[in-house]
């Protein structure tokens, strides 16, 4: 399972960084964040391994897609560098932090099993595909 999203993660990485350049950047995150957001809904919804096994290889595609452009958005964004600072900064105080949460969730409420992990991710996706297109 791990394996499944981490060769899709590296496989993608450098044509969707490239469509980035080509289509629009802003395009791309937004494809991105809703191919990782619909196919975390379907983790959530896995009833056997080869059904998660195959919406973590589709997860990893997603993943790769809107980080891949995430770093040239905010370059293009934040002019200042103060502000471009600030920007990464706060990026990658919410990657660690997702990553750190991620890790340790399941230590959290006993009764909670790992379809939920995954549900977490869509009203994420939600939101920032929102806040992205206003």
């Amino acid at each position: 399972m791990v394996d499944a999203y981490l060769i899709a993660f590296g496989s993608f990485l450098l044509l969707a960084g490239r469509l980035g350049d080509l289509l629009g950047r802003k395009k791309v995150f937004l494809s991105g964040v809703a191919l990782f957001t619909a196919s975390s809904f379907v983790c959530s919804l896995a009833v056997n391994q080869a059904m998660l096994i195959a919406a973590r290889f589709f997860q990893g595609m997603g993943g790769a897609i809107s980080t891949s452009v995430i770093v040239a958005i905010i370059v293009t964004e934040f002019s200042g560098a103060n502000e471009r600072a600030k920007a990464m900064s706060a990026y990658m105080f919410v990657a660690v932090a997702v990553d750190r949460s991620v890790c340790s969730w399941r230590h959290l409420d006993p009764g909670v099993n790992w379809h939920w992990i995954f549900v977490i991710n869509v009203p994420i996706g939600i939101v920032t595909s929102f806040l992205v297109r206003s």
